[in-house]
């Protein structure tokens, strides 16, 4: 293959560019993929949507995108903290008309 020299630099640049992402990606995935079992293994809470393993793979797809993403709904101030809880009813109360109790 003759390859310019002029355009030798551009693809240099091009070749470690790429390198670098695959790097990032495939060390975002790896730490998805320890923080999903942590969670399961330390904490008993399971990742939401899909498994740790397609967590990983979405993050060797999607980069740092889905690990914002995964940070978000996993450890941010937007997750439920707890289930929400039903009010209790009050004694004598009369059953809704939906049928719900």
């Amino acid at each position: 293959m003759n390859i310019p020299m002029d355009a030798a630099i551009p693809l240099a640049w091009v070749l470690i560019i790429g390198i670098a992402t695959a790097i990032v990606h495939i060390g975002f995935a790896i730490a998805v993929l320890s923080d999903a079992e942590f969670l399961w293994k330390h904490l008993r809470r399971r990742t939401f949507f899909v498994g740790p393993n397609f967590w990983a793979f979405a993050t060797l797809v999607g980069g740092v995108a889905v690990v914002a993403l995964y940070w978000a709904i996993h450890h941010s101030t937007l997750r439920l903290q707890s289930a929400p809880k039903a009010e209790p009813e009050a004694p004598g109360a009369k059953p809704s008309a939906s049928g719900n109790p």
